[in-house]
């Protein structure tokens, strides 16, 4: 698996867990998130009169924030830890379905069908090139967090 990969990986799932900490603690507290006292001074009766709102719409908004941060990446990232831990990643290769155009080293997004079982799969990994319809790609990923590192690909359209 590239190295880039797993780092985006363990990034990703330190910042879910620090934030969810973080704020949870404060929630659990019963701290005020939005302070009054620190409005500029034109705002301060404003800030003071709707403080007790504010704080409880801010909470809202955190827990929904921390219930997304759960559901979409700590648990897909917990249940991927067995095939990191073990070095055991499920490869496709087939070709793409989707195209990505962009000729810089971000991220690429394509989804890809399995010449074996047909499955179709929507992976994000890093390549430099273009990659076109119907090259066909090599790629072992993460199957919870579809994270993954291209083995191989052949062009259909070359660049």
């Amino acid at each position: 698996m590239d190295r880039g990969i797993l780092v985006r990986f363990w990034v990703y799932f330190a910042v879910c867990v620090l934030f969810i900490t973080i704020f949870g603690a404060q929630i659990l507290l019963g701290k005020r998130l939005i302070k009054h006292e620190n409005a500029a001074p034109p705002y301060q009766a404003w800030a003071q009169k709707h403080e007790k709102g504010m704080n409880i719409l801010a909470k809202i908004l955190i827990l929904a924030v921390s219930a997304t941060m759960i559901v979409l990446g700590i648990i897909p990232s917990i249940r991927d830890f067995p095939h990191i831990i073990n070095q055991s990643y499920p490869v496709v290769k087939g070709p793409a379905l989707t195209q990505a155009l962009t000729n810089d080293a971000r991220t690429k997004s394509v989804k890809i069908q399995d010449i074996v079982t047909g499955e179709i799969v929507h992976l994000q990994f890093y390549y430099r090139k273009q990659i076109h319809k119907g090259d066909i790609l090599e790629v072992s990923y993460l199957p919870h967090t579809k994270l993954g590192s291209l083995n191989s690909i052949i062009k259909m359209n070359p660049d």
